[in-house]
């Protein structure tokens, strides 16, 4: 009888440990407070400009087309019109 009692036990303990590691494999989405933010050249470009303005930033040797645009709780930012790929993980 103790068989008839311990197989189910163990198959649902493999189905929720399966189901834990899997969960652990993709990261949760950043919270707001870790969201990236612009660096500070792109609050710069739009500074005395209204939000959907053209804007364009220097990034070192590169020129960088944008939008003056807002996220939540920031100031005018430079958004560029066509962001770079994000790297592999």
């Amino acid at each position: 009888m103790w068989k008839a009692i311990v197989r189910p036990v163990l198959f649902c303990a493999t189905i929720a440990a399966s189901g834990i590691a899997a969960a652990g494999d993709t990261p949760p989405p950043p919270s707001p407070e870790h969201r990236h933010q612009p660096p500070p050249e792109a609050f710069a470009a739009c500074k005395g400009l209204k939000e959907g303005d053209a804007c364009s930033v220097q990034f070192r040797e590169r020129t960088v087309e944008g939008v003056c645009a807002k996220q939540p709780d920031t100031e005018l930012f430079c958004r560029p019109s066509h962001p770079p790929p994000h790297p592999e993980r």
